[in-house]
């Protein structure tokens, strides 16, 4: 038996996949412990999240006190500057008093992230927003 259906695009955010073992050979897994046992109804909470999106910077330098990121915009997106300061992490933070920056036109662009130096190192992403 065959269905065909046609279903709106996943939306983001967390989801719900429920399924039925009828015989069993829908219901293998290679972790025999999750597998559903036949006849049951199990269920698998997901996350559906939109992907970071960054622009590519090409070029970093110093100006007395400031960091300098220079970064290829593209007219009409926006996008915000981040910094982490350990690059394994995952807790890149906007920068204080830097709001976001939205292309006029396609070219380079420049984000300043005012007195960075005395912070020590750090590690930049310029992130295109939704």
């Amino acid at each position: 038996m065959t269905a065909n259906a046609t279903t709106p695009p996943l939306q983001y955010g967390l989801h719900v996949v429920y399924f039925f073992a009828g015989d069993g050979s829908e219901a293998t897994s290679i972790a025999r412990a999750s597998s559903p046992t036949i006849g049951s109804v199990g269920a698998y909470v997901f996350a559906y999240l939109p992907p970071i999106t960054t622009a590519h910077i090409s070029a970093i330098s110093s100006n007395h006190h400031d960091v300098v990121i220079t970064f290829d915009a593209i007219s009409a997106n926006t996008y915000r500057l981040e910094r982490e300061t350990n690059l394994t992490g995952a807790n890149w933070q906007s920068i204080s008093g830097l709001g976001d920056f939205t292309a006029g036109s396609t070219s380079s662009a420049q984000f300043t992230d005012l007195n960075a130096i005395s912070l020590g190192e750090a590690f930049y992403r310029v992130r295109l927003l939704p």
